[in-house]
Parts: C-alpha cells; sequence; structure tokens
C-alpha cells in the first residue's frame, strides 16, 4: 500500500482496488463478545458461570463493516457506476462460508470471514456508497506458524522466537508459547511418539495428527515428547 487510494482489503481472490473501490470512513471493526453460559443460583447475587468448563472461554464471531466508494474511474456514468457495483457485488457474494479476509494494515494476518446479510446501496449522481457487513470467526489468524524466523515478517511487539521442530532420542522437554488464544496445532513426526503439552498427555503416530483433540493452551507450556526421531509442532496464532 502505497497510499489511501490504493488502500483495501483482499478477499476472495481479489484486492479491493482492482475494482477502483476506495474504502471510505465508514469502516468499522467489531470485537467479539464473550459466550456466557451462567446458571442463577437461589437466594444468591452471584450466578455460577459454565462458560469455561472445557477449559477455555467461547467467543461470539465479529463483524466486520465497510463503506466503498464505487464509481467507473473510465466512465462517469450512471450505467457505469451499476456495472462497476454490480462486479463487487457478485465477488464479495460469490464464497459459501466463511474465506480469508486480508487488511491492508497488519497484513500477516487475516479474518475469515463471509458476507452473509445484504450489503446496502446509497447513491449520488455518478458516484456510489456501498456498505458491506461481513460475519467473522472471532480471532484474527497469523499467516506464519509459530517459530518462524523470517526476519523481514518477525513481528516484535507480539512474536515470538522458539523452537517448534525436534530431533529426540529417547525423551526430550521443551518450553513452547501460545501468545494467543487456544489453538488446535498440527503435529508430524517420522515416528510414534507421546507427547505432553501442559497436563494433556497425546499419543501421536507416524505422519501428519491434526484432531480437534489435540490443543495447545495460551502462554507458557511445558512440552514433553518421548520418542526417537523428528517431530515438528505446528501452531499459529490466533488473537482477538
Amino acid at each position: 500500500m502505497t497510499n489511501l487510494s490504493e488502500y483495501g482489503i483482499t478477499f476472495n481472490g481479489h484486492h479491493s482496488s482492482e475494482f477502483g473501490l476506495m474504502v471510505g470512513a465508514g469502516k468499522e471493526i467489531g470485537f467479539p463478545a464473550k459466550r456466557k453460559l451462567t446458571i442463577d443460583v437461589p437466594f444468591s447475587n452471584a450466578p455460577i458461570d459454565l462458560s469455561g468448563i472445557y477449559g477455555q472461554q467461547p467467543f461470539e464471531e465479529r463483524t466486520i463493516k465497510i463503506a466503498f466508494e464505487i464509481k467507473d474511474r473510465n466512465n462517469l456514468t450512471k450505467e457505469g457506476m451499476y456495472r462497476k457495483w454490480t462486479q463487487v457485488v457478485n465477488w464479495l457474494a460469490e464464497p459459501t462460508g466463511k474465506v480469508a479476509l486480508y487488511d491492508d494494515i497488519m497484513p500477516t494476518y487475516h479474518y475469515l470471514a463471509e458476507m452473509v446479510a445484504a450489503p446496502t446501496f446509497e447513491e449520488f449522481i455518478y458516484i456510489g456508497i456501498l456498505t458491506v457487513t461481513f460475519t467473522c470467526y472471532p480471532f484474527r489468524i497469523h499467516d506464519l506458524s509459530a517459530g518462524n524466523d523470517i526476519w523481514d515478517e518477525f513481528d516484535f511487539d507480539n512474536d515470538v522466537a522458539q523452537e517448534t521442530k525436534f530431533d529426540v532420542v529417547g525423551f526430550k522437554t521443551a518450553i513452547m508459547i501460545n501468545p494467543g488464544q487456544w489453538v488446535h496445532p498440527t503435529i508430524k513426526a517420522d515416528t510414534d511418539f507421546t507427547v505432553t503439552i501442559g497436563s494433556t498427555t497425546y499419543q501421536i503416530k507416524s505422519g501428519t495428527t491434526n484432531s480437534p483433540d489435540l490443543t495447545m493452551p495460551p502462554g507458557v507450556q511445558n512440552v514433553t515428547i518421548t520418542g526417537t526421531g523428528h517431530i515438528e509442532i505446528i501452531f499459529y496464532q490466533e488473537v482477538i
């Protein structure tokens, strides 16, 4: 991004600037609310909070609202504007389900987003304002896995330099840090291993293991690996 006229989003294989769009002042980044499950206790003012009964706090989906200025820069007519919004609306509405959405600000993270609600269009003479609301997964996801050492991409404010690949002979302990939310890592191993992350032990088979039962909690985790061979623990930071 070299100037404000090029600022925008990448979604469904295209950048908004490809359609000549400008992002207006109506951009709103919504934040996810906590999803609470509480039980009222008779004769008490303190309800019981069961939200974290499975170890993590669930969050609701978030929304992102963007107002695009639409005009046909090569044909300043009302029909040109209509042809342009036809292209834009069909581009945004095409995906079924959430796909990656990149904001030009902090572009090493992406949202998982879908335009679910109908957009609105405010029409002027040859210019229109198309307001789009994306429904998104609660967290932004880092494009680079934890432990990456790409110098130009390293975020000194949020990333953590750490080992994620291990050569093990019999037994090895390590410390891994997840600076974001709970995630489900992928483990690649060239033989069978027993892996303990925090207080939970997993039996890892040779090959690639990717399971919703496999978790990397936030914060500092003691990791114990038993076996002989090479193993890699891959996870992507998720942040609000």
